[in-house]
């Protein structure tokens, strides 16, 4: 089990778009506008991470404070499940745009990773 647990980065890589696996990754960029009375930065962060398809969420820009809110510039991976890319990351936005304390998420750019 050591040898496993000291040399795990061997054993794991990311997936790359195939042909032959039909694995479509997509990178999003993007502006977050969340209140400071809803939840923390953290929670909504971690709610985006559990939206089926978004596989990392990245902060690319740290937070500013804006009065009673804050805005910052995130990056979020993604692989459209059973719908059409633009289909997918409209929806996308839409459940991001739900989650309690988010204002609003513009997307800025959506291309394949």
């Amino acid at each position: 089990m050591k040898p496993l647990f000291e040399n795990w980065q061997k054993f794991i890589t990311e997936a790359k778009y195939s042909t032959n696996t039909g694995l479509n990754i997509f990178v999003a960029d993007c502006i977050l506008r969340y209140t400071l009375d809803g939840q923390s930065q953290s929670d909504i962060l971690t709610a985006m991470r559990a939206i089926e398809g978004v596989t990392i969420v990245t902060v690319v820009e740290p937070a500013r404070t804006l009065g009673n809110q804050e805005v910052m510039r995130i990056k979020i991976k993604y692989t459209p499940i059973n719908l059409a890319v633009s289909e997918y990351t409209a929806n996308l936005q839409r459940k991001i745009n739900k989650i309690n304390g988010v204002l609003s998420l513009q997307i800025l750019k959506a291309v394949r990773a």
